[in-house]
């Protein structure tokens, strides 16, 4: 093909030609597939349509379901209502159900004596048939009667389908059955006319024979039965007078098609089919919606003729539109592609080109003018980058550093310390200090300080056991709704206080005699929890912090709480859950340790053996859970009287206790047991409004002096707390080689 003819042409008359072919073709396309376009949305619409209104359907169904039993449940509670069937009172039992009745459309209520006997049926006019009268000796009533057992199901019987509910009256006095309530809906024509003024679309309903049991359409005689059916199937129109097996199979009783096209009455109809289940799973009937096709199918040829004009219009419209418009855009091209040449000869610092319009070529324009710019400042953004990326390395710097601080040190506060140098360093600040909320108290509490340059305190470590060494700040606490600290923990979001003067949620401390002109504080955060705050305090050269010190400390906060998070776990991997005490194992594990530390600096270490007196029969008198009491009890008063970080208490197991005493004699091993065996006789534990107590036996053994090996030392110290026992408990006893 010889293209000649088109390269010669100007370019608005090229683009032109490209527009119109390419909307010529759309539309040809669309012309051609109309037909086949609107028959699959006309299908897919009329299976959702279809879909939607069996949705509804089945919905009123369960409606029904749930008044049945609402009903039953109000009339067989009712104390007055049984009694009355108790006594066969027929006028009382006639003027209540009138009353129920009322609000139950299209509904039938039966009320039979526990003999079986109808004592009364309420039914509209318009529902006496006795096809949905219920049997006497109906397996549901029999089951009501002697099961007392209620229930709502969906039945075809007597050639009708209906949903029958039954429920028993069971005496409240004797808990008997004194009779039955039964609620019968009719599936029947009315049931169909309802459902088609809640949906607006015909309704039929089938029994599990196949054959036509209700109807929202007439035929032509108006009446609502037909002699038969025309399906449509694999092409060809059949005949019936019931459902054939290709929809529904009464063999398998399956229902095999859900769509299908039907002729009925001189009309065609789109039918859509959904199965009516019984509580045991099995088919009851077979719902279908009509939908009059002839109709549609008139709304359909309609709308895809206009749609046929529409694309010629349009097609005729875009030739003209395109080549006014074409004129007008490809104008600005030439004076464009002049000033593109300047560019291309390296004259960057004059371009210039006037933009004169908003549109793609405008904005193509200002994008050329822009271009200058641009590259000027690409020298300024690679400097920034560069800068940006030094702090970066400077963060994986301290963050390294950090890391190996994790796997040198094992002291967790020293660990902490050291942190919180780093992150001093990192950011320039005066000091630092890390706080953690206290569980009992609802208080933040100052853990570890580092830095506070102005008053030279150097490093401190905050030691609650000892406040008299750790300085002013020794135990800091504030609420933890309090202050910056406070906002920052119930948010669990960082902030920058480059204020603090100004910043209403600033709390001084009163135990800081220091100013605090600037801050960062970030959470500590655990499984997305907060348990505590990093603060930051004071940039170097009254400085302000940003974003990249935010940065910085947020890294490390998170190597904080991880580093928390495995204290924690080795805690309780060591600790046991209900005495808080050691567990067995790491008794063991210390015990050895302290009996080579003693022998490599030929040192003195005590053992120290509890247990409490008449325990099991204290459990057997006063139960297991008094018994828990009074081992956290015993706990407390050992870990209260020994030797913080110094002495070892465990649980050596049930209700004994053991204590490591590192560095004691046998005199002050005997000094603390007569403490602790004197605390717990008088320690006071209530019980159902009374005070109870206990006692404790003891036994003391010492290194070197009763055994070196520590098997031989647990066991002597065990002697001679089996000692105590022996000389009527409550004592501390020594261990003697007689």
């Amino acid at each position: 093909m010889n293209f000649s003819l088109y390269k010669n042409l100007k370019l608005y008359q090229k683009i032109t030609v490209v527009i119109f072919a390419i909307v010529l073709l759309t539309a040809l396309s669309l012309y051609f597939s109309s037909n086949y376009i609107f028959k699959q949305n006309f299908e897919l619409s009329i299976k959702k349509r279809l879909s939607e209104t069996l949705g509804v359907t089945h919905s009123m169904i369960e409606d029904y379901h749930n008044r049945a039993r609402s009903a039953l449940g109000i009339i067989t509670l009712t104390p007055e209502f049984v009694n009355a069937v108790s006594s066969a009172n027929v006028g009382y039992i006639n003027e209540f159900l009138q009353v129920i009745q009322s609000n139950l459309l299209l509904s039938i209520i039966e009320v039979y004596s526990k003999t079986g006997e109808l004592l009364t049926r309420i039914e509209a006019k318009n529902l006496q048939n006795e096809k949905y009268h219920t049997h006497p000796q109906s397996s549901i009533l029999k089951d009501a009667f002697t099961k007392l057992k209620k229930s709502c199901d969906i039945e075809f019987h007597n050639g009708a389908l209906q949903i029958k509910a039954v429920m028993p009256v069971v005496s409240q006095s004797t808990f008997e059955s004194n009779g039955a309530v039964v609620i019968t809906y009719p599936i029947n024509h009315y049931f169909a006319d309802l459902l088609r003024c809640i949906t607006n679309t015909d309704v039929m309903i089938f029994n599990p024979k196949g054959e036509l049991a209700a109807s929202a359409v007439l035929n032509l005689e108006g009446q609502r039965e037909f002699n038969k059916f025309e399906f449509e199937n694999d092409g060809f129109v059949k005949q019936h007078h019931t459902l054939p097996d290709f929809i529904f199979d009464q063999r398998t009783m399956k229902l095999n098609e859900k769509y299908c096209v039907a002729r009925f009455n001189n009309q065609s109809y789109a039918l859509g089919f959904s199965a009516l289940y019984k509580s045991d799973h099995s088919i009851a009937g077979i719902i279908a919606c009509a939908l009059p096709l002839e109709k549609l199918y008139e709304v359909q040829n309609q709308t895809a003729d206009f749609l046929k004009l529409f694309l010629l219009i349009v097609v005729f419209i875009t030739l003209i539109i395109s080549y006014r418009l074409n004129r007008l855009i490809t104008a600005p091209l030439s004076i464009l592609t002049q000033k593109a040449q300047i560019v291309k000869s390296g004259q960057i610092d004059d371009f210039n080109i006037p933009v004169t319009s908003h549109d793609e070529i405008g904005i193509l324009t200002d994008t050329f003018n822009q271009m200058t710019f641009s590259l000027k400042m690409t020298m300024s953004e690679l400097t920034k980058t560069n800068l940006l990326l030094e702090q970066r390395l400077y963060e994986i710097k301290v963050l390294y550093d950090i890391s190996q601080s994790i796997n040198f040190i094992s002291d967790t506060q020293e660990l902490l310390s050291k942190i919180i140098q780093k992150t001093i360093e990192a950011v320039g600040a005066h000091h630092a200090s890390i706080m953690l909320l206290n569980d009992a108290t609802d208080e933040l509490e100052v853990k570890v300080i580092q830095g506070i340059a102005p008053h030279k305190m150097g490093e401190r470590k905050i030691d609650f056991e000892n406040p008299s060494i750790t300085g002013t700040l020794a135990g800091a606490k504030i609420k933890s709704n309090t202050g910056i600290a406070g906002a920052v923990f119930n948010s669990a979001r960082p902030l920058i206080i480059n204020d603090t003067e100004n910043d209403t949620r600033f709390h001084k401390m009163p135990e800081t005699n220091y100013n605090i002109d600037n801050m960062i504080c970030v959470p500590l955060i655990s499984n997305n929890k907060p348990y505590g705050v990093i603060n930051v305090v004071n940039k170097n050269g009254g400085l302000k912090f940003g974003e990249n010190d935010l940065h910085v400390i947020t890294s490390i906060a998170n190597q904080i709480s991880l580093i928390l998070e495995k204290v924690k776990l080795y805690e309780q991997s060591i600790t046991d859950g209900m005495t808080k005490l050691f567990i067995h194992r790491y008794f063991q594990a210390r015990l050895d340790e302290e009996i080579i530390r003693a022998r490599r600096y030929q040192s003195t270490l005590s053992l120290i053996m509890l247990d409490v007196d008449h325990f099991k029969k204290f459990n057997d008198t006063y139960g297991h859970q008094m018994g828990d009491v009074v081992l956290i009890g015993v706990a407390g008063v050992v870990h209260d009287l020994i030797r913080k970080n110094i002495d070892i208490p465990a649980r050596y197991g049930g209700e004994e206790f053991a204590v490591i005493l590192p560095e004691t004699d046998i005199e002050g091993a005997y000094r603390l047991a007569e403490r602790i065996r004197l605390e717990i006789s008088k320690k006071e534990f209530e019980h159902n409004g009374k005070v109870v107590n206990v006692t404790a036996s003891l036994g003391i053994a010492s290194y070197p002096l009763h055994a070196t090996a520590k098997l031989d030392l647990i066991a002597r110290a065990d002697l001679a707390l089996y000692k105590s026992k022996e000389n009527g408990r409550n004592k501390v006893s020594i261990y003697e080689d007689q």
